[in-house]
This record gives C-alpha cells, structure tokens and sequence, in this order.
C-alpha cells in the first residue's frame, strides 16, 4: 500500500480519501480561525469607539453642545469600515451564529453608549427595535461561482436566508441588506451597564442648575430599569451579576435623593432659626414696653 503511493523522488503521493478529508478540515479550521480574528479586531474597534462615545456624553452635564458630536460619532461607529460597517462585511458570507462571541464584548459597549445618549437626549430607555434598526447595513458581496460555492460550502441554507436583502445585483457582484445578529442577552448586559455610568454623571453634575432634575430622572430610569430586567427568567448568561451591580447603583442614587430632600429641609430650618438668633438680641429693648 505504502509503494503504491511514493512516486520517483521518494514523494509521497496522498490518494488515501481520509488523509484527503483531514486536510481540508484542517484548511476549514484554519480559515474559521482567521475569520475569527479579523472579527474580534473589528469588536475591539468598536468597544474603544464605544468608550470613548460614552465618555463624550459624560460631559453632557457641563457642555450641552456634546450631544450633537455624540450623535456624530455614534453614526461613524455605524457606517466606519473599520467598526460595524466592516463586520458586517466580514460576516459574509459566514453563518452569522457562528461569530457570535467575537463581537459580543463590541456589541454590548455600543449597546451601552446608544442607550445613555438616548437617555440624556430623549429620557427614555432603548429599545430593542431601534438598536436593530440601526444595525442594518449594504455590503457588496461575490457572485461568482466560486464565492457562490463557497457559500454553500460555509452556510448551507443562504438561499433561505430572510436577513439577506439582495438590493442590486451585477454580473459579478451584488449588493445585499444585511441585518446584525444581536442576541438579547448582549442588548440586556448592555442597557445594565448604564447604570454606573449614570450614577458617575449624577456625581459629577452636583454644581450644575439643574442637579435636582437631573438626580431624581436618573433615580427613576434606574429603577424601572432594574423593575423590569428582575423580570425576566431565567436570568439569561451573566446577567445575575449585573443585576446586583445594579441594585447597588439604584441604593446608592435613591440615598442621594434622600439626602438631597433631607439636606435642604435641614438648611431650610436652620436659616429659619439663625435668622432670630441671640446675636440679634439688643440688650436694654424691651420692645417698646416701659
């Protein structure tokens, strides 16, 4: 067996089918592993651009302009080559549940920077309807039959594949709607990580007019927000922690408010109180009697 495959040279010839199959899976792995990388990067890309989107919209409290520019970075996350844009690029033409964990950590930072600028900007919480409307993209896409294969090779039901929009289409390439997958568990460990920074914005806008206001909203949206995310079960991957960073956040505001209310009802009464003090005594006036 072993003389049937060494040829002149002393090569070794591989006609053996399963020698043949492991190459190719291990060609399979390999493409598998560097697709995974290119994602991951394009994840790290988007969490730093995330972080720092969220710590514009900090200063929100000192410069009310930082909004429009958190707006404009927002949608430089969405359509950047090198963030969202490019992922979805890079998805195709993969299974798209199959990279689910190499963007994962880059979806819930921008799930988090979307939904503090919701909430300083309209006061509400995100929705899991407008996050995905806002990752909807076009790429451009192969339509050779060699990328066609491919696709058949790496995701066998593309053809059923109501996430693919094809938009425009040439003799070579085509232009399709891509809809990212965003799992709810990432949309949930995102909105939970708003809290913080929240509770961060409500200490450092102690001395801005609009304290009160700005406090107690915070310590109303953090609380419908734990209300509501305590409701579901079973707590999906992670989101038992988050759920007690997040009571934490909600004590700690509600005690602000407390001492805020309580704070100004004491200063009321002492300004009451020292305004007929015994240093505005004048001894020897008895008031008017003789």
């Amino acid at each position: 067996m072993m003389s049937e495959n060494i040829q002149e040279g002393g090569e070794e010839k591989v006609e053996d089918p399963v020698i043949l199959g492991f190459k190719r899976i291990a060609e399979n792995l390999e493409k598998r592993y560097r697709k995974y990388e290119e994602i991951s990067r394009f994840s790290r890309d988007i969490t730093w651009e995330s972080k720092r989107t969220i710590s514009l919209i900090l200063g929100y409290t000192c410069d009310k302009s930082v909004l429009k520019k958190a707006e404009n970075r927002l949608r430089f996350i969405t359509t950047n080559e090198k963030c969202f844009q490019g992922l979805a690029t890079a998805l195709q033409p993969q299974d798209k549940y199959l990279f689910l964990r190499a963007y994962t950590g880059g979806v819930q930072e921008f799930v988090e920077a979307v939904a503090l600028y919701n909430f300083f900007k309209h006061r509400k919480i995100l929705t899991y309807e407008d996050l995905l409307s806002q990752l909807t993209f076009e790429v451009t896409v192969d339509d050779t039959p060699e990328s066609q294969a491919e696709t058949k090779e790496t995701l066998p039901n593309a053809e059923n594949d109501s996430s693919e929009i094809v938009t425009e289409k040439n003799d070579k390439k085509r232009t399709v709607k891509f809809a990212l997958v965003v799992p709810k568990t990432d949309f949930f460990l995102g909105l939970s990580d708003v809290t913080g920074e929240l509770m961060r914005a409500c200490g450092s806008s102690v001395k801005t007019p609009d304290f009160k206001t700005f406090l107690f909203e915070s310590c109303a949206f953090v609380r419908v927000l734990h209300q509501n995310l305590s409701c579901i079960s079973p707590y999906p991957r992670g989101l038992s922690n988050k759920l007690g960073t997040m009571k934490a956040n909600l004590c700690k505001l509600e005690m602000a408010c407390y001492h805020y209310v309580v704070d100004r009802y004491v200063c009321s009464m002492n300004f009451r109180f020292t305004r007929f003090s015994n240093d505005d005594y004048i001894e020897g006036d008895d008031s008017g009697f003789e």
